[in-house]
């Protein structure tokens, strides 16, 4: 499989993952701590897709609506091949 195949499918899977929310009337909202831009690759891929996309934010200053999912599915194939880097030096190595 390409690489652009398999981000092109990455892609597709997040938006979908981050597009789809469900609530259950009557229940209370689960609170998280606020996510860290200093995770290491190897944690940044067991966050769910919404955390991932507020980590690329924090990372790149970018609001939402900026290109937070390219961003996330290209720090998801960069953290491929290097799992104990931080996904911020991952990232800014490509300015």
């Amino acid at each position: 499989m390409s690489r652009l195949t398999r981000a092109c499918g990455i892609a597709l899977i997040a938006a979908g993952l981050v597009g789809c929310t469900q609530t259950t009337p009557g229940q209370l909202a689960k609170t998280t701590e606020p996510v860290s831009p200093d995770l290491t690759c190897s944690e940044f891929e067991i966050l769910p897709p919404q955390d991932k996309v507020k980590v690329i934010n924090e990372i790149v200053k970018a609001s939402p609506g900026d290109p937070s999912l390219f961003l996330v599915m290209l720090a998801s194939v960069l953290c491929e091949r290097a799992p104990e880097q931080p996904v911020k030096e991952v990232l800014l190595r490509l300015r």
